[in-house]
């Protein structure tokens, strides 16, 4: 059995951040509560302390080109602090669309308030982040699928 790094992503913006876990056997991704500053950190400490995740999964957003952007600078500043705080390493993970993508998913009509569903598309986007991340570095992937396991006939 391989053993699996578990995930805590976060979708980082300027008043929230949106949150997700990855489970223990790597496969999926399950959206946790929306934050909000200035609270999040405290709260994430109280996830960590629960869940126990090893790595900080964090979207960096840059422009369509790949050029960085003030999000960019602010996502690192921000992913550092988190990760310091929490006692975790950070992973950048490219968010390019997450949020796009998130907010096709969801039926705005179904949220009371523009809040709820903006809290909504937060936490849908840090679950694709997780997702990703767990695509890329599992061998559940398509591409790596039997790299880890010889085939001898």
């Amino acid at each position: 059995m391989v053993a699996m790094v578990v995930g805590l992503g976060l979708d980082i913006g300027r008043k929230r951040i949106g949150v997700a876990i990855s489970d223990p056997t790597g496969l999926l991704a399950t959206g946790l509560p929306t934050l909000t500053w200035p609270t999040a950190p405290q709260a994430l400490a109280q996830i960590v302390q629960v869940r126990h995740p090893q790595v900080l999964v964090v979207g960096l957003p840059a422009y369509p080109d790949g050029r960085p952007s003030a999000q960019t600078r602010y996502t690192q500043k921000q992913g550092g602090y988190l990760g310091r705080c929490l006692h975790l390493p950070v992973v950048y993970v490219d968010e390019v669309l997450t949020s796009w993508s998130a907010a096709q998913t969801l039926d705005r009509r179904r949220y009371r308030s523009e809040a709820d569903y903006r809290a909504a598309v937060d936490q849908q986007a840090a679950i694709l982040i997780v997702q990703q991340w767990l695509d890329s570095h599992s061998f559940h992937s398509g591409d790596n699928y039997g790299s880890k396991f010889p085939t001898k006939f």
